[in-house]
């Protein structure tokens, strides 16, 4: 039996994400809807269990090369295995709306913690060109609206060659895939306020890694990220704001403790609110001129396949981390 699928996969060479070889990515909500279209072109049931196995292999196989082990899927018990086993799994029916930033806003209607601000969007567009840059504030900030990897800080629009950024973001966006191979087919470009400084130095990022228990509890590993377009600098904390010997994906340590802003209890309160109902989530918020900012939410911390400093925190974070499909059940 057959079933027809729309002709929107993009196919990704060998210098993207993936490894190896090219791999149809799967979109979520449509690769496998049937679909009544004279234009639509039949596919065999085995030929997509095909491209769900060439896809599981290859991210296996980079998971082995990127953290030096095989990973135990049938029981995972490491933090690295629980991630990988979440990327592997069938996609959480929320994630459109809470994984995108279009969209979690939206998620959060209603049950916005209080002193949480949402940094100002200034335009949604699903194709750019330079007529939509006349309104805009000089600096600005445009990213895609789904996965990550794809952001443009303008300091200065004036010094931008506004045709060649339309055409670099126009050609970016369609291509745009997350951790579990799917796309968007509304992925857009937001433009969104600028909150660094003159010199283009994005503000400190503070990612929130929040564990529920089965107490509804949350444990929090706060990330601290410097000068993620420079030299990139990372710290982690408890929430005692204790410094820990760890790190992700190979990253440099700050040589001192970076300064926490005065209002870090309550962006940790914050950060526990807004996990409420998840398993394990990363909240990533700012704080800018005494203001808490919501960045995103991550369900795929660094695509899964950014490794743990060490065996031992890979066991610790595991540990902390009661692992159920769904990510979200609205229930905690």
């Amino acid at each position: 039996m057959k079933t027809a699928r729309i002709k929107n996969e993009v196919v990704l060479d060998a210098s993207s994400r993936r490894p190896g070889k090219d791999y149809h990515v799967k979109t979520a909500l449509w690769d496998q809807i049937a679909v009544s279209s004279a234009t639509s072109e039949p596919v065999d049931q085995a030929e997509s269990v095909d491209h769900e196995t060439e896809f599981r292999n290859g991210k296996i196989r980079f998971f082995e090369r990127k953290h030096g082990f095989t990973p135990n899927l049938e029981q995972p018990r490491k933090f690295s295995e629980k991630l990988l086993l979440r990327i592997l799994s069938d996609p959480d029916p929320f994630y459109p709306l809470y994984g995108t930033k279009l969209n979690a806003p939206f998620f959060l209607a209603g049950r916005v913690p209080h002193g949480l601000k949402f940094v100002p969007r200034l335009k949604v567009k699903h194709r750019v060109t330079p007529d939509d840059f006349s309104d805009l504030p000089s600096a600005f900030v445009m990213k895609s609206s789904f996965g990550s990897g794809v952001n443009e800080i303008i300091t200065d629009a004036s010094t931008v060659d506004l045709h060649d950024l339309c055409q670099k973001m126009n050609a970016k966006i369609p291509q745009v895939v997350n951790a579990q191979g799917n796309s968007d087919p509304a992925n857009c470009v937001i433009f969104e306020a600028y909150l660094g400084d003159p010199e283009g130095n994005a503000p400190d990022d503070f990612k929130f890694h929040c564990f529920h228990r089965k107490d509804r509890q949350a444990e929090v590993i706060i990330q601290v990220d410097s000068n993620r377009f420079g030299d990139h600098r990372q710290s982690m904390f408890d929430e005692d704001l204790n410094r820990l010997d760890l790190v992700f994906n190979n990253k440099e340590r700050h040589e001192t403790p970076p300064v926490m802003p005065e209002n870090i209890g309550q962006m940790i309160t914050i950060a526990r609110q807004l996990s409420d109902g998840f398993d394990y989530i990363r909240v990533d918020l700012y704080s800018i001129g005494g203001e808490i900012y919501f960045g995103e939410f991550t369900p795929f911390h660094q695509g899964g396949m950014g490794p743990v400093s060490s065996s031992e925190w890979d066991h610790r974070l595991g540990n902390l981390w009661q692992f159920r499909l769904p990510a979200y059940s609205g229930t905690g």
